[in-house]
């Protein structure tokens, strides 16, 4: 009985072939080029992963005008 109680407990801890539990973020899912002017060209699957890379890109540009927003 203690061995099925422990094997149950470290199953539920641990789920079989549960490797990577986290799902992927935006920032795994957008891709930002720069061309030759420096001006960002965004790619992604969904419209949130574009907006984010968006955001990304204009925090990288002009902080200090996303801090004042």
């Amino acid at each position: 009985m203690k061995r099925l109680i422990l094997l149950l407990t470290v199953w539920s801890v641990a789920p079989p072939g549960e490797s990577d539990p986290s799902p992927p973020t935006a920032a795994d899912r957008v891709t930002i080029q720069r061309d030759e002017w420096g001006v960002p060209h965004i790619f992604g699957p969904t419209d949130a992963s574009v907006v984010f890379g968006a955001a990304y890109a204009q925090a990288e540009d002009n902080w200090w005008q996303v801090e004042d927003n």
